[in-house]
């Protein structure tokens, strides 16, 4: 398929933010108003039943996302590397190859 440019409509922020042509939206929705729906159920009966989840579930979320965080960065920053380093062989090999080349023209 050729390649086409993709042209937005500047004047209003509004529909790029609620579109949902060309997006994941379609299949995702239902998992999406599930979640919402388990969500709903469940701060009503922490309110209606006075459940009391105490500081346990804030006290372990905080720290699992700072090592999930610092895990993605961590392997952001690997893979950054590792392709900078691909890259810095492919041009030196190729600086060799065209050096090599001239020598035997």
């Amino acid at each position: 398929a050729p390649a086409v440019m993709i042209y937005y409509r500047t004047d209003t922020w509004f529909g790029q933010v609620f579109r949902v042509s060309g997006t994941v939206w379609r299949n995702t929705w239902w998992k999406a108003f599930l979640i919402n729906v388990y969500i709903g159920v469940a701060y009503y009966w922490c309110e209606e039943g006075q459940a009391d989840l105490g500081h346990v579930p804030k006290n372990i979320l905080g720290p699992m996302l700072s090592f999930l965080l610092v895990f993605r960065a961590n392997s952001a920053y690997a893979r950054y590397w590792q392709g900078r380093t691909l890259l810095t062989k492919f041009f030196a090999d190729l600086r060799e190859f065209v050096a090599l080349s001239m020598t035997f023209l």
